[in-house]
């Protein structure tokens, strides 16, 4: 899904229209390495602003890239002409691969490896389905429990047939003592389960 956002116009003039953007963690703390693009211009990268002189009034798709553990979500900006300011929240990102087998399992442990991350990060779970049946993966509140109200963060992966893969992107935002499991069958009574804490 992609967050479209009107630019604050700062200054109001017909000559030149510029686009400075301001990328922030939850925390506040800003963003300093990576290069961002509105369409196809590339931005100047100066004093932890992404700045794009002489931009056209109009939409553009940013994207940004070569940051490392950063998580920018999709964003189109609408330009207006003057002088235009956009802040954007950015999130730690994790990345974190799970592998089911059969047995079943996660990572061929049972419990799977405890996942331990901080609160407001975005948590990224690369599957992969390395048995013949179809696999899902979400975090919950209560361990076998399958109901979608037990699902938290919005996390069901999407399924996963037989030797295939997903990505799914979760934003964690509640602290505590949680669970990943499939949610298929009795998956995760059989073992296709693991700890996920999220903490302060």
């Amino acid at each position: 899904m992609t967050n479209t956002i009107v630019a604050s116009t700062t200054t109001a003039a017909t000559n030149s229209t510029n686009l400075v953007v301001q990328l922030f963690f939850p925390n506040g703390t800003s963003v300093n390495s990576g290069e961002m693009t509105a369409g196809s211009l590339q931005s100047k990268h100066l004093n932890d602003q992404y700045l794009f002189d002489n931009i056209t009034a109009g939409m553009y798709q940013l994207n940004f890239t070569n940051s490392g553990a950063v998580y920018f979500p999709a964003t189109q900006v609408k330009v207006s002409n003057g002088v235009n300011v956009l802040n954007v929240t950015v999130y730690q990102l994790e990345v974190f691969h799970i592998i089911v087998n059969s047995g079943p399992t996660l990572n061929n442990t049972v419990p799977a490896p405890p996942i331990s991350v901080l609160n407001d990060t975005v948590v990224q779970f690369v599957i992969y389905n390395n048995t013949t049946l179809i696999q899902n993966l979400a975090v919950v509140n209560t361990l076998y429990n399958s109901n979608y109200s037990n699902i938290l963060f919005n996390s069901l992966s999407d399924s996963v047939s037989a030797g295939g893969t997903v990505n799914e992107i979760v934003h964690v935002s509640k602290i505590g003592l949680f669970y990943y499991e499939c949610l298929i069958g009795n998956d995760a009574k059989d073992g296709e389960y693991g700890y996920f804490q999220v903490e302060i």
